[in-house]
């Protein structure tokens, strides 16, 4: 198995003194990762050539001196898992946690029911359900639909008319 990944580091080129990069490199139990550079400002210094630890299942690994602990590294990928769920407000002017989701790759998708009476609002656990530019959330009329880059769905809040509902899907 090969997973391309970009090292968002750069080097600097003796002879020019030109940045140089970001790097790409196959990596896999054959092709090792070889990682070279300086940095400042927070970045992290790493030089060597080879493979931390040792290789298995597509694992990408660092280890910062010989014999030290290696470092899983995430180079990211696909979620296999969708979670839907429906959630009703139960009483005018309560927020309504939405249901944990698990670990959520690309967040969710919420959409306000159609048949709405009013408008759902969404934010934190203090959302209110109050418009007119002096409420604290996000207005979301029937049928309208909201985007959020969530790691679990149960950061986010709903509130409304009672009865209303929201459908919500993610991956």
């Amino acid at each position: 198995m090969s997973t391309q990944v970009v090292v968002p580091a750069y080097r600097i080129a003796p002879s020019t003194g030109d940045q140089i990069g970001p790097s790409y490199q196959e990596v896999d139990a054959t092709h090792p990762f070889p990682v070279s550079g300086t940095g400042t400002g927070g970045e992290v210094t790493v030089e060597g050539t080879g493979t931390a630890g040792t290789p298995a299942g597509g694992v990408l690994s660092i280890q910062g001196v010989d014999g030290g602990t290696p470092i899983a590294v995430d180079v990211g990928g696909t979620t296999s898992i969708v979670v839907s769920q429906q959630v009703k407000i139960a009483a005018t002017g309560t927020a309504v946690e939405l249901a944990s989701s698990g670990a959520l790759e690309n967040g969710i998708t919420i959409t306000a029911s159609s048949a709405n009476a009013a408008t759902i609002f969404v934010g934190p656990s203090t959302v209110n359900n109050t418009g007119g530019g002096t409420g604290n959330g996000y207005p979301l009329a029937p049928g309208a639909s909201l985007s959020l880059a969530v790691s679990n769905a149960n950061i986010v809040w709903v509130n409304g008319t009672v009865g209303d509902w929201v459908g919500v899907i993610g991956n």
